[in-house]
């Protein structure tokens, strides 16, 4: 009886033992000749690129086209709209740097774990001279890599770093949203017209904001509250835009709406700049322009506006915060009370916050979704993997850079 159960206990033994080695020999890297990772994958040269397409897994999303042109790169589809410069030069840049860095699995049965399926991947054709010049399918993220594959092909290569994140983006998020993009010290004058009333300020000669000679005093005027407003309004970018169908009318943009105009003054090219900040009157500017944004309807429960530029056949969403800043009222450059703290200061707190805000949101859009690492299961995921990789957080920095 003993004895049968020595040979009992000697046969699991060695079946558990063989599963041991099986599942670490299945997880490992396949071991992968040196000749083979130099071809493995494209070597592709960002300025040999004139085309990008991209694919993502879910049904309801287009199909997304960019291309080269001599004024720079455009989405032509599903729209056809100025492309941001940025997302654009991100994605090259990935190309332009992937390398595989190991062999993750020769088997299709292996595709769907590493999200190089149709169902989990994003594809990313990439044309030149029109030519196809690589044709992959970008995976999931883990362990430091990327898994990658060709179409046509079953072998998994892992990409060193995140790089899914730079092509599984919006629509909206591969257009240019920027609205204005003006030197706050170049407004020379703002004008609103609202349903609460209209005003103008202009800078005086110390370039602070102040109202126009015989214009009646505001109580408690805050010039601070002006220069607020001029720098959310100088570099606005819309955090949407309205549907392909929509119009002016129908989203609420006609004569009658809340509006502002700035009227801008540009150095002209290697002007100087005054003591105080704003162009030297010693040195030639450009003739003055001005710079008008009309506001419509709100949307999303009024979380968000629609607004047009005139000039500008596009119209965009921003948020209800922007929105404030253009359908104002007269408490709108008024100081709450005249023992208050600086209000200089707590409107560069507010600023600062709105920027941090706008910039975490843009992180989170961006940030790679978790997903295993190519040599383990989900339930395996480590938090780790979790962490944002330094691509994205240069992205994110050159974000900020640009406001």
């Amino acid at each position: 009886m003993k004895r049968h159960r020595l040979v009992i206990a000697t046969a699991v033994l060695v079946a558990l033992g063989g599963l041991a080695i099986w599942l670490s020999v299945s997880r490992a890297p396949v071991e992968t000749p040196p000749e083979d990772l130099t071809t493995a994958l494209p070597d592709l040269d960002k300025d040999e690129i004139d085309e990008i397409e991209v694919r993502r897994p879910a049904a309801d999303q287009p199909t997304v086209r960019l291309a080269r042109r001599p004024e720079g790169w455009r989405l032509v589809e599903p729209v056809d709209a100025e492309a941001d410069a940025s997302a654009v030069e991100t994605a090259l840049d990935r190309l332009d740097e992937m390398k595989a860095g190991r062999l993750v699995a020769s088997n299709a049965a292996h595709h769907a774990r590493l999200e190089v399926d149709a169902e989990h991947a994003v594809r990313v054709i990439v044309r030149g001279d029109g030519q196809t010049l690589a044709d992959l399918w970008i995976g999931g993220y883990g362990a430091g890599f990327t898994n990658v594959r060709r179409e046509g092909q079953d072998r998994v290569w892992g990409v060193e770093g995140s790089i899914k994140w730079a092509f599984n983006r919006d629509v909206k998020d591969w257009r240019n949203r920027r609205i204005t993009d003006v030197s706050t010290d170049e407004v020379r004058e703002i004008a609103f017209q609202t349903s609460a009333g209209s005003w103008r300020f202009v800078r005086n000669s110390e370039n602070e904001w102040a109202l126009p000679a015989g214009v009646a005093a505001i109580e408690r005027f805050s010039p601070s509250k002006v220069d607020s407003i001029v720098s959310t309004l100088a570099r606005l970018s819309a955090v949407d835009f309205a549907a392909t169908d929509a119009t002016r009318e129908s989203t609420g943009i006609g004569e009658q709406s809340a509006r502002v105009t700035l009227t801008v003054v540009r150095r002209a090219p290697d002007a100087g700049v005054g003591d105080a900040g704003g162009p030297d009157a010693s040195v030639p500017t450009l003739p003055p322009e001005s710079i008008t944004l009309r506001l419509g309807n709100g949307r999303d429960e009024n979380r968000e506006y629609y607004l047009a530029r005139d000039g500008v056949d596009i119209v965009y969403v921003v948020s209800s915060y922007v929105a404030e800043k253009i359908n104002v009222t007269l408490a709108s450059f008024q100081s709450t009370d005249s023992g208050s703290a600086s209000t200089s200061d707590s409107t560069a707190m507010t600023e600062t916050a709105m920027t941090a805000m706008t910039a975490m949101g843009s992180a989170a859009a961006m940030t790679p979704t978790a997903s295993e690492p190519p040599s383990s299961g989900p339930s395996a995921m480590t938090e780790g993997t979790r962490d944002i990789p330094p691509e994205v957080m240069r992205e994110i920095q050159r974000q900020l850079q640009n406001r």
